[in-house]
């Protein structure tokens, strides 16, 4: 049975990251409770492809890692040289409800911002 869910949680993942490169867009139901209460588990939140370099600290990102999705705000952004003009960076993000950072977020693992999270009742 985890099998069958780990393939099925990869074709997800594949077919997220096919739309978002395809048409720009794509909306997802949330699972995990990292990010509450800004998000809950069971929320949909719409996610926008987004250029690395056009995301800010304090926005709320999907990024893929070792084929899991995951969404957490930018807490702040690291240069490899801020003296040279190469174009290696990292965000740095965490969960609104973690107290460590992830490890840092490079340019190929972000698919996205989350542009709507649905108001809390």
């Amino acid at each position: 049975m985890n099998h069958r869910r780990n393939a099925a949680n990869r074709t997800a993942v594949t077919l997220a990251g096919e739309e978002l490169r395809t048409f720009g867009e794509v909306r997802l139901c949330v699972f995990g409770s990292s990010m509450a209460p800004s998000i809950l588990p069971g929320d949909f939140v719409s996610i926008k492809r987004a250029a690395f370099h056009d995301i800010s600290p304090g926005e709320v990102v999907l990024f893929l890692r070792k084929d899991r999705l995951f969404i957490h705000r930018v807490v702040d952004r690291k240069f490899a040289n801020p003296a040279d003009t190469s174009p290696e960076s990292w965000l740095i993000t965490r969960g609104d409800r973690l107290c460590h950072v992830n490890p840092p977020v490079r340019s190929v693992e972000l698919l996205g911002r989350v542009v709507s999270i649905p108001a809390q009742q």
